[in-house]
């Protein structure tokens, strides 16, 4: 829908038939329904029947001027199939209302499309459009065939979800008194508040009332701009969203004032109508490609907050109309109090709405949209600059590795920590009784782990090279966190080789691994993955970039399957002895980190 504006200009294959349009309206799909399993391939060799050699594209693949095309011959085609199927039911019928159910009804530019080119003078399409909305569908047929005495016309209100109290808003803000600050206001002071906000360039997040059913931020958990500013969209994708640049973000304007900035004069409430932007210089963050926005209409019987912030914008800047993007990074959109300040904290949002509440970051807090190219990216600056992530792993890991540790090892046995990091593990052992050696490959690691801690005795590179004949097969137990799954599938066998180098005949490996998704956890909110979110799981294996907004750090991170990892054990003669799992942080992910035992055979 968004990207097919981008190849509206070339029509490069104008003239192949996605679709035949046959007698009395109905509508025969010519792409094959063989295969859905494997539907990409499926399209790519029927487009290489038609003339067209495109391969399919995976999601972290640029987008091409292809695929550009391929988008405007999908939304062409649609757009040509759905008016033939409506103007053949308005000549049959002479009914020229519509309503449309089901997903193709999201698609904004397609139902612009019939109003234009049919005799249709009113399309309602409710705004769970799609799977989500059967259940409304199936109470409404209940209602119909088992209580018509209470059958009403007008719909339900479109915000469905959870109302919550004052104590549970409060309790949310309590648990990060740490990271922010708040105060509560009249809703009166907190609109024009946010009203100045947007006016200044700031993105805030804007959590109100009930959340809204189906898939579009209509005013509740949104988060929202200034749409004046040309760098806007921008911003947003850069400190927010991180998401693909051709998407464009919708806008929300107040009802009455519609028809003075899109080519419409009709109710859009629900972010499903394309408009044409009358005055696309003064609104640019939300005018497409092509000068269209896909608008959400708000009247103050719809949703008077909402309403009342864009009115306050107005007064500030003569401009009825916000950005209105859904309140949430790669995720779903945010449900709970809590789940709006995790979000927050996470990205670069500058101020939170939150009921009655206005909150900000404590000052020194990192800004994650901080322009990498202006930091210093050493890998050592992470010694004393990522505190942050080395705390939430602890949270998990110490607990974890110091019972395991106890389980197999005696006391004042000697253990090697491999890639120390910053000493916190060594030191926790060497607290408990063992004697520990640890190496790191950053000097300035190695020499900050000796001023903090005194126990273990930490190595440089170049001081364990040295010392590594008196060190061979001396360990009883070889540990190295986290970094198996950092390194390169090249490196893995190597890795595992030096460790076994280091332990004793019979002595044991210990390897953890943490959830793809960790960075995306509220205890690692200063770092975030450049990933398909879908694809954080265990049993997946793919390569993702990642930043860790407290040093600018951004390098490629690894995540391969568990299978892959129990093979290379049997490879290099490892036997699981192990296998210890965490769910410490609380999070939708489990387990957040598995620590595997490991005996050389």
């Amino acid at each position: 829908m968004g990207l097919s504006a981008y190849g509206s200009k070339r029509n490069k294959f104008k003239d192949i038939k996605l679709f035949d349009l046959l007698p009395n309206g109905q509508i025969k799909c010519l792409l094959p329904d063989s295969d859905r399993l494997n539907s990409p391939k499926v399209v790519e060799n029927w487009l290489k029947k038609q003339g067209i050699k495109i391969k399919a594209r995976n999601p972290q693949d640029p987008i091409t001027e292809d695929t550009e095309d391929i988008a405007f011959l999908m939304q062409k085609e649609l757009d040509r199939a759905l008016i033939h199927k409506v103007n053949y039911l308005v000549k049959k019928t002479g009914i020229t209302n519509l309503c449309i159910a089901g997903g193709v009804g999201l698609n904004a530019v397609t139902n612009r499309a019939i109003l234009d080119n049919t005799k249709i003078k009113n399309i309602f399409i409710q705004p769970a459009a799609g799977d989500t909305g059967q259940a409304l569908g199936n109470a409404y047929f209940g209602v119909f065939n088992f209580d018509k005495k209470n059958i009403k016309r007008n719909l339900i209100s479109v915000y469905q979800g959870k109302e919550y109290s004052e104590k549970e808003i409060k309790n949310a803000l309590n648990n990060e008194k740490l990271v922010i600050d708040y105060q509560k206001m009249s809703f009166d002071e907190l609109s024009k508040l946010a009203a100045k906000k947007i006016k200044e360039n700031y993105i805030i997040g804007w959590f109100q009332g009930r959340s809204e059913m189906g898939p579009r931020a209509l005013g509740n958990r949104s988060i929202l701009a200034s749409p004046a500013s040309s760098k806007m969209k921008d911003a947003l994708n850069l400190k927010v969203k991180h998401r693909e640049n051709f998407r464009p973000f919708a806008p929300s304007v107040l009802r009455e004032k519609v028809s003075e900035w899109f080519d419409i004069d009709f109710d859009a409430p629900y972010m499903i109508f394309n408009a044409q932007v009358k005055q696309p210089k003064i609104i640019p963050a939300v005018t497409h490609k092509d000068g269209s926005a896909r608008l959400q209409t708000v009247s103050k019987k719809d949703n008077e907050h909402y309403y009342k912030l864009i009115k306050e914008f107005e007064k500030l800047t003569k401009i009825p109309v916000v950005i209105n993007t859904s309140f949430n990074d790669n995720e779903s959109i945010v449900e709970t109090p809590q789940d709006a300040l995790n979000c927050f904290l996470r990205t670069g949002i500058d101020y939170l709405f939150l009921g009655d509440y206005f909150v900000s970051k404590k000052s020194g807090l990192i800004d994650p949209a901080k322009n990498l190219k202006e930091i210093d990216n050493a890998w050592s600056k992470i010694a004393s600059q990522t505190s942050k992530i080395q705390n939430a792993k602890n949270k998990v890991l110490n607990s974890k590795i110091l019972s395991l540790t106890k389980k197999y090892i005696s006391k004042g046995g000697n253990i090697f920590d491999y890639t120390c990091e910053w000493g916190e593990y060594a030191n926790l052992l060497a607290e408990n009784g063992y004697e520990v050696n640890a190496l790191n490959e950053s000097n300035q690691m190695i020499l900050g782990a000796r001023k903090k801690f005194t126990k273990p005795t930490f190595y440089t590179k170049k001081e364990f090279r040295k010392n590594f004949p008196i060190l061979r097969e001396k360990f009883d137990l070889v540990m190295s966190n986290l970094w198996l799954c950092i390194l390169e599938e090249k490196y893995h066998g190597k890795f595992i080789e030096n460790l076994k180098k280091m332990a004793k005949k019979d002595g044991l490996i210990m390897l953890s691994f943490c959830h793809p998704a960790f960075d995306y956890m509220r205890d690692s909110i200063v770092t975030r993955r450049i990933v398909d979110y879908s694809q954080a799981r265990y049993d997946k294996k793919f390569k993702h970039k990642k930043i860790v907004h407290e040093n600018g750090l951004a390098f490629d991170d690894y995540h391969r399957p568990l299978p892959y990892y129990i093979s290379l054990f049997k490879k290099h003669g490892l036997r699981i002895v192990d296998i210890a799992e965490s769910k410490t942080l609380n999070t939708n992910y489990y387990p957040d980190f598995i620590i595997f035992v490991l005996k050389v055979k």
